[in-house]
């Protein structure tokens, strides 16, 4: 379930600043990820999902939410997914992440085509460049809704969002 042409939103300003969508109030008793606000006009939002394992020698499983909670999730299914997966020493994917995010079958990276910016509240820039980091060492494959206008929040942390969105009306 991938599209050849996704739209990614990229955060960037030279101010030092980048914007960010509030999060939304979640229920103290619920766990499961709730579906934020949508900060774009006329798109509707999902839940990403990612396929991931939580023991090494484990199936894939699909997990919904931002990769954080995605992480969380799994953390709380296998307490040492951390050591399993390698994830408290260096990770060398970090430098070449996006070689491996190609749109499969393809052997092409995803387009960036759009970057919609100043249309959110305010995020410090380096948390949104840590979030990019974090997203390419993140073990798993999220999932994309079909468009078109749909958006997904991928990564959210220290107020700044990475939203993944899909401007294709079908996927293939």
């Amino acid at each position: 379930m991938r599209s050849g042409y996704l739209h990614v939103v990229a955060l960037l300003s030279l101010s030092g600043l980048v914007s960010s969508t509030p999060a939304p109030h979640r229920d103290a008793t619920s766990h499961a990820p709730l579906v934020p606000r949508s900060p774009f006009p006329n798109r509707k939002v999902f839940i990403p999902q990612w396929e991931v394992q939580a023991h090494p020698d484990g199936e894939k499983i699909k997990l919904n939410g931002t990769a954080q909670e995605v992480l969380k999730q799994l953390r709380s299914i296998n307490p040492d997914y951390d050591s399993h997966f390698g994830l408290d020493e260096d990770d060398e994917e970090a430098e070449t992440g996006l070689q491996e995010r190609q749109i499969p079958g393809t052997g092409t990276n995803v387009l960036f085509q759009t970057v919609i910016c100043n249309q959110f509240e305010k995020a410090y820039q380096n948390r949104v460049l840590e979030g990019a980091q974090y997203l390419r060492r993140t073990k798993g494959q999220p999932e994309l809704s079909a468009g078109p206008q749909e958006c997904g929040r991928v990564s959210c942390a220290y107020n700044a969002a990475i939203w993944w969105c899909n401007d294709v009306s079908s996927l293939s």
